[in-house]
């Protein structure tokens, strides 16, 4: 068989992703699986990490090869022959990046594929390691929102109240797990339930990495905390991409 290039590669497997999601969808509007819809595939993690690279190596003219000893990464060579491990994370929806609680990087690409079925992506650089201040304090999970209605409930008012009306108190005195309560047992968690009860501690990065468990946090989350630290280095076509390389 013929050696294939890169780019033919990369057009070769987007091609049979995008067949593939087209094949979902249309299995999706028939109507055939009344019980459940099948769920497009999160993006191809081989075809991200290429489009990394070739806009470092071929658009911004870095130095730069693939870590065989850890298949996905990128080594950057800068002026100094000093490596700087690339990580590339790929989000096709607004469902958590995972991370591993020992994954080291220095620079970090996030490849925004949400509207890939147009032929378009974005990609974000994140000059921060895993093991920055700033990086390590992202919060994942808790709040740290303290103000919540602690007075003294009485029930006969509380009886006199709608289930809405209970439910809304819930809400106000921070504690959870009602949803599914009839009224009375509304009531009855009211009075026996500590307000803010339901606040959870704030868990950052680290502190999951410190379990040994993997840290989760939606794409929108994440470039919200990042703030001005993201910075968008491509916004376009794939095809834009591939030219010229």
């Amino acid at each position: 068989m013929e050696k294939l290039t890169v780019i033919e590669s990369i057009k070769m497997l987007f091609g049979a992703y995008m067949n593939y999601c087209e094949a979902v969808e249309t299995i999706n509007q028939s109507g055939v699986y009344e019980y459940k819809k099948f769920r497009k595939p999160n993006f191809p993690s081989e075809l991200s990490e290429q489009f990394v690279y070739l806009l470092l190596n071929k658009k911004q003219g870095l130095d730069c090869k693939w870590d065989k000893k850890t298949p996905g990464d990128i080594d950057i060579i800068d002026d100094d022959d000093k490596i700087k491990k690339d990580e590339v994370k790929c989000f096709s929806s607004d469902g958590p990046i995972t991370f591993g609680p020992a994954e080291p990087w220095n620079i970090l690409h996030l490849v925004d594929a949400t509207e890939v079925i147009t032929g378009n992506i974005k990609i974000y650089e994140v000059q921060m390691s895993n093991i920055s201040d700033d990086w390590k304090n992202l919060i994942l999970s808790g709040s740290d929102d303290i103000d919540y209605e602690d007075t003294i409930l009485d029930e006969i008012e509380l009886n006199k109240k709608t289930k809405e009306q209970l439910k809304e108190l819930c809400r106000k005195r921070k504690i959870s797990g009602f949803s599914k309560y009839k009224k009375q047992e509304l009531v009855n968690y009211l009075l026996t339930t500590k307000a803010g009860s339901g606040i959870k501690p704030i868990k950052t990065y680290q502190k999951y990495c410190d379990e040994g468990k993997r840290p989760r946090i939606t794409p929108t989350e994440l470039l919200e905390q990042l703030g001005d630290e993201c910075h968008e280095v491509f916004n376009g076509t794939i095809d834009e991409l591939l030219e010229d390389t």
